[in-house]
């Protein structure tokens, strides 16, 4: 039996957690554990955070009114930066997520699945917009299994990009099964896609995907002032506690 390209990858992204939260462990005696290093910042598994961060978050019930069934894996890997995963919630600068991410998820064995695979900023009109609207940043729809070369996309990818004074941004992605296959959308028409004011729930009823969210995962980012940081780089170590997995996840380790 084949594997699936996303079910290999998540595979081995399990596994090489696994391996460095074991490795990680013995060597805790053996040197101080005072900074944080490139190679620890994918030491916490946390596929089991998935449920407490997207309730701490809000994004579970106040955003998506149901809990993904699976982790959504995107990871930014800019030219010349660090390597800066999506981790529920974990906090990644405007400039390390300028590029396209790479994104996959369980699609299954069954490649002839059809998904829709989005991402929001549900903060752009403020954490209290009774409308509950938010910001595509991107939308891809008939996409087969997590193949999105062959896919069909309504939204190109655009960077996040807090205004100033807007506190911090939730970025969404989500995963959608398509539970009657190829769908027409009305937007694949309109050239002129209005970002601005959308709803992933409610784009996810207009086209019957009434089983749930397959997938999804966040991060976190806000505005980013370098003229505040003129002798930051981008490897510095200024401010990293915020932006490390093993601060963000600390909480859960008592």
């Amino acid at each position: 039996m084949s594997c699936s390209p996303a079910r290999l990858c998540l595979t081995l992204f399990v596994i090489s957690v696994a391996m460095e939260t074991l490795l990680l462990a013995k060597e805790t005696t053996s040197r101080p554990r005072e900074t944080t290093t490139e190679e620890e910042r994918l030491e916490v598994p946390y596929y089991p955070y998935r449920e407490p961060k997207m309730k701490e978050h809000g994004i579970v019930p106040h955003v998506v009114p149901h809990m993904p069934e699976q982790i959504f894996w995107a990871m930014y890997k800019k030219k010349g930066a660090k390597q800066q995963n999506v981790l529920l919630g974990h906090r990644i600068r405007p400039h390390e997520a300028q590029v396209v991410p790479e994104v996959h998820w369980d699609a299954g064995w069954n490649q002839s699945i059809y998904f829709t695979m989005m991402m929001v900023d549900p903060d752009h009109y403020g954490r209290n917009n009774p409308m509950h609207d938010q910001y595509c940043h991107w939308l891809v729809v008939n996409i087969p299994g997590d193949n999105m070369t062959v896919a069909q996309t309504i939204a190109p990818y655009e960077p996040p990009a807090p205004a100033n004074g807007t506190g911090l941004h939730r970025y969404l992605f989500l995963v959608y099964v398509q539970p009657q296959g190829r769908v027409t959308c009305d937007e694949m028409q309109d050239k002129r896609f209005n970002r601005e004011h959308f709803s992933a729930t409610r784009f996810a009823a207009k086209y019957h995907f009434n089983k749930g969210i397959e997938s999804a995962n966040f991060f976190q980012s806000e505005h980013y002032d370098w003229s505040k940081h003129v002798n930051v780089t981008e490897d510095s170590d200024e401010e990293e506690d915020i932006y490390t997995t093993r601060t963000y996840f600390s909480s859960f380790h008592g």
